[in-house]
């Protein structure tokens, strides 16, 4: 992060909805509070993680497969 900021680029990382990404989220947040002009966003996802927001936005149940053989 410090080197987007540092030349003044964006940095974009992409968090889960789960306790690992609100941990993610508030490191971020303590790490940058005191860099000048830096400002982070937050968009979460709505259910566990992006991929399981777009199998619902198609309306697609997610497929579940095995490669177990009986």
């Amino acid at each position: 992060m410090f080197h987007a900021y540092d030349r003044r680029q964006s940095f974009v990382v992409a968090l889960d909805n789960d306790a690992a990404g609100e941990r993610g989220w508030s490191k971020a947040w303590d790490d940058t509070v005191d860099w000048a002009g830096f400002r982070l966003s937050s968009e979460c996802p709505k259910h566990k993680d992006w991929n399981d927001d777009l199998v619902y936005v198609a309306g697609k149940p997610p497929r579940i497969t095995s490669s177990l053989r009986l």
